[in-house]
């Protein structure tokens, strides 16, 4: 699929700040290119402010962008892999990215099913 300004997105997030859940659904702000883009997290809960949520996402920025949940973690473990091979301990960064969700593929301008 392509990325394209307002598509929805599912990124993986803190289950803690997301009603229990990983997963959550984001909308895309910016177009890096094909496999990198900024979004806008829609958590399952109310807005908080930051200040009482510390390290709860709202924005993520610059984040890869795969077809699947199981390619992005297959790409997180084959980097954590690389990364313990160095024998630099653990991988510094956090487990995060985005992936287009399960289900039909659907482009801008697509018609909903008529029933």
């Amino acid at each position: 699929m392509k990325p394209a300004l307002g598509r929805i997105v599912h990124v993986i997030v803190d289950p803690s700040h997301n009603n229990g859940s990983d997963e959550a659904a984001a909308v895309i702000t910016r177009v890096w290119n094909d496999q990198a883009v900024n979004v806008r997290v829609l958590f399952d809960g109310p807005a908080v402010p930051p200040e009482h949520a510390p390290g709860r996402q709202d924005w993520m920025t610059s984040v890869r962008l795969r077809d699947s949940r199981q390619a992005l973690e297959a790409e997180h473990a084959r980097v954590e892999a690389v990364w313990q091979q160095s024998g630099n301990g653990p991988v510094p960064l956090a487990y995060f990215g985005a992936f287009w969700p399960a289900g039909e593929g659907h482009q801008p301008g697509d018609r909903p099913r008529q029933y």
